[in-house]
Order: structure tokens, then sequence, then C-alpha cells
């Protein structure tokens, strides 16, 4: 009778256990788990290259934008509504959180 078990849910439910495993069985499970780990990887670098296009707004961009005055962003930064962040030390604002305000919900 060849019952096949999951090496990975094994793992995980009996992690002390003493095994006997056949080479293929081995060479199967390496790849699974070599492939698990590169679609983490690409995972990972999909959100640094998404996190690489964010585009960041000068105070006056945002002020033209929004069509607001300065006292009005130092408000909505206060209120946490549209925080700056600092890039290269300057105030910068990322069009993301700007399109979250701008999008109807």
């Amino acid at each position: 009778m060849d019952m096949k078990l999951d090496l990975f849910e094994l793992l995980r439910e009996f992690p002390e256990a003493n095994l006997t495993v056949h080479a293929g069985d081995l060479g199967h499970f390496a790849r699974e788990l070599l492939a698990e780990a590169r679609q983490d990887f690409e995972r990972e670098r999909a959100a640094i290259a998404e996190e690489k296009k964010e585009e960041y707004l000068t105070p006056e961009m945002v002020k033209t934008l929004l069509r607001i005055s300065e006292s009005t962003l130092y408000r909505m930064a206060k209120a946490k509504i549209l925080i700056p962040v600092f890039v290269g030390g300057q105030k910068r604002y990322r069009r993301s959180d700007l399109d979250k305000i701008l999008s109807p919900s």
C-alpha cells in the first residue's frame, strides 16, 4: 500500500518525528521548498518594486491639487488625514495617500 504524505504537513504536525525518506521523495520535497521560497521572493520583490513606484509630491503640489491653504494642509497632517514623509530631508506627501482622499468611497 503506497500512502503519499505531504512532507510539509508532516513536519508541521510531528516536528520531532524520525523519518526514513527515499532520495526521490527528498528531491521532490527540495523542489517544492525551492518553489515556495521563489514565490515568496517574487512577492517581496514585487512589493519593493511597487514601493519604488510611489510618487512623492511637494506641499505646494498637494495644496494646488486639493485647492487648499497651508493651514488646511497643516491641519490635515495634524489630524493624520494626510501624513507627510521626509525624502532627502524634504517634506513630501505620498501620491497614493492623496489618491485615497480624492477617490469616492
